[in-house]
This record gives structure tokens, sequence and C-alpha cells, in this order.
């Protein structure tokens, strides 16, 4: 009796040892999990924190007075900033050899370094930013040579804050071209704002034949409009819409060597864009922009290629050639800002400028910088 009561106290104690040991194993597998689970949270923290400090960097490199303090040995750097229980520090390098292009080193911690806070960790982010500047948009229709239009037009301006298309007489003609003839205005034409000649152009600079009316002044600008040349860089592959496709493209900077929109067919973009091109042709086509409103789509021509723009429809954006020549056929209704080295054109067309577009941001690449990201990767 004794012998059984002993073997049955065995075999409790082993059963309590048993449920102790799950115990216990249980136990630290909880621990163990609620670890896992804190450094999963802290890590996320920190990678967000990293993020944030590409972030913090591409919206400097677009302001012109950092930018200009960038060298090759780096700067100025993006010191530790507060992001919640953490922060981030950022540090930016010119790419060697390469215009345009910054390297951008990011580091995100998940609480203060140093602080001695339990699983404290960090993330790095490394990224490649293209830094395109931005340039003077001139307003109106310009051209840094001349204008010649034939036909019947009309030059108004509104703003599209308004939300409506009312008159807001300041649709300018102008150039920086002092020769006779550099602005020659021809045929019946309603201009509802100045029309003016390059710095100490004389009278004969600006010619008006027939039933051409100005509702401003007719005389010379005061300096010369800056046309900076487009840096691009423009693309490699050609895009040509044709056969009354329609195309549809995301927001977002796109890079062609040719674009080519055909009769009755369609290049749409969902979102601002910036298009970078050496050789553009509007033949019949059409161009819709998101929104309608002129600041969500600019055309940036590279290089001196000519321009050929026929069209009967509506056109809403910036058409910036500073070193082409723009041919303008049709009847086209454009809204937006035409910029071009030389500028001529008959038909029946009406331009809006769209003074709104002198507060858009940088956001057509005019005024402030831009940015593209060519590389981002989370180091490990």
């Amino acid at each position: 009796m004794r012998r059984q009561r002993g073997v049955a106290l065995v075999f409790v104690l082993g059963g309590v040892l048993a449920v102790g040991l799950l115990a216990g194993t249980f136990s630290g597998a909880v621990l163990n999990e609620n670890r896992f689970d804190r450094m999963s949270r802290t890590g996320l923290q920190a990678f967000w924190a990293a993020e944030s400090g590409v972030d913090r960097a591409l919206v400097s490199l677009r302001d012109s007075d950092f930018l200009s303090q960038v060298s090759d040995s780096g700067g100025p750097e993006i010191s530790y900033a507060v992001l919640g229980p953490g922060g981030y520090e950022a540090d930016i390098q010119p790419v060697p050899g390469q215009a345009g292009l910054y390297r951008v080193v990011a580091i995100g911690s998940s609480s203060t370094p140093g602080s001695g806070a339990p699983d404290f960790q960090q993330r790095r982010v490394d990224a490649v930013v293209r830094v395109m500047p931005g340039v003077p948009l001139p307003k109106g229709l310009f051209a840094n040579t001349s204008v010649y239009l034939n036909g019947s037009f009309r030059v108004d301006s509104y703003d599209s804050r308004t939300g409506g298309v009312v008159s807001t007489n300041a649709g300018a003609i102008g150039t920086n071209g002092t020769a006779a003839k550099s602005i020659d205005l021809i045929g019946s034409a309603d201009i509802f704002g100045n029309v003016v000649a390059g710095p100490g152009a004389p009278d004969s600079a600006i010619s008006l034949k027939g039933a051409v009316r100005v509702s401003g002044d007719v005389g010379n600008l005061d300096e010369p409009v800056p046309m900076e040349p487009v840096a691009g860089p423009a693309g490699t592959e050609d895009l040509v819409v044709s056969g009354g496709e329609t195309v549809t493209l995301s927001g977002g900077v796109h890079r062609f060597r040719m674009l080519s929109i055909g009769s009755s067919s369609t290049l749409e973009f969902t979102g601002p864009a910036i298009v970078y091109v050496e050789d553009f042709e509007l033949d019949g086509g059409a161009l819709v922009t998101s929104g309608n409103l002129p600041e969500n789509l600019a055309i940036q021509v590279v290089g001196d290629e000519a321009i050929e723009w026929e069209s009967n429809g509506t056109f809403y954006g910036i058409l910036y050639a500073p070193e082409s020549q723009i041919s303008l056929s049709g009847n086209s209704t454009f809204y937006g800002a035409v910029a071009a080295d030389r500028i001529s054109g008959g038909g029946s067309g009406i331009f809006w400028y769209d003074e709104a577009l002198e507060f858009s941001g940088g956001k057509t690449g005019f005024g402030q910088a831009t940015t593209e990201m060519v590389f981002w990767q989370e180091m490990r």
C-alpha cells in the first residue's frame, strides 16, 4: 500500500513538474512574442522616420537658397528632427559627374538616440533625386525673338482660381525682340491687355495692320524677360497617338524624344503632369488636362526643334519652348500660357492667359524647382 502511494506521489510530482515546464515555456513564448511585437513596432517607427527624412530632403532641394549651399563635400546636413517618439536626420551630396542629381541618405530612429529607450532601432533609406531648376514663366503669349499672327483672334486673360472664365484684361502679347516687326499682327484681332516689344525697341518693332484693337498699352518692356533653356532631360522613346485612339497617362513627370498626336486622337492625363520632349507635334488631335486646369499640364520642349500645333479643340496648360519656333494653326481655344523663341500663326483662335499660374508654386516646373525620385532603397 505504501509502495502504491509512493508511486502515485512520483506521478503527481512529475505531472506538476511537466505543467510547470509547459507554463514556463508558454510564458517565455508570450514574452518573446511581446518583445518581437515591440521590435517590429519600433522598426516601423524608425523606417517611417527615415522616409520623412527623404521627404524633408526633397522639399529642401526645391529651395534655391538651400541648393546653392550643397557642395561636393555635402551639406548643409538636415540635422536631427523630432518626429513622435523618434526622429530623423539626412545628408545630401551631389552625385559626382551627374549634373542635377543628388544622393540623399536618411537615418530614422525609433526614439531619441542615446536616450536609453528599450528596443531602440534605426533604419536607413538611400535615394537619388533629380532636381530640375524652375524657370520664370513669361506672361501671356510671349516670344524671345518675334510674334507673327495673321487672322481673326482674341488674346485675353482670366483667373482659374475663381472657377469661371471672366476677363481680367491682362492678356499680353510680348517679345524681347527689338527689330522691325518683332511683333506683327494682321487681321481682325482683340487684345485685352498690353502689346510690348523689347527694351529700347523703336516704334517699328510693333506692326498692327487691319482691325487690330488693343485695350492696354503698346510700348516696350522695361527689361528683357528671362527665357531659360529647358534643362530636361528629354526621353529616348517616342509616343505616337494616332488612328483615333485615346492614350491615358498618369500624373507625374514624363519624358519622350518625340510626341505626336494625330487627327481625332487623344492624349489624356489623369493628374498634374510635366512633359519633357524634344520633338512635339499636335496634328488635329487633342490633349486632355486633369481638371481642365492649366497648372496641371506643362509641356517643356528641350532644344530647338520646330513645333507644329494644329488644332480646333481646347487646350488647358503651358507650352514652353524657349529655343523653338511654334507654328499655330486652326481654330483652337487655349487656356494657360505659351512661350517660345518665335511664334507664328494664322486662323481663328482664342488665347486665355491664366493668371493663377503665377501662384502655382513650382507645380508646373516654373518658378520653384521640381524634384524627381530616380532611385530609392532601404539599406539593411
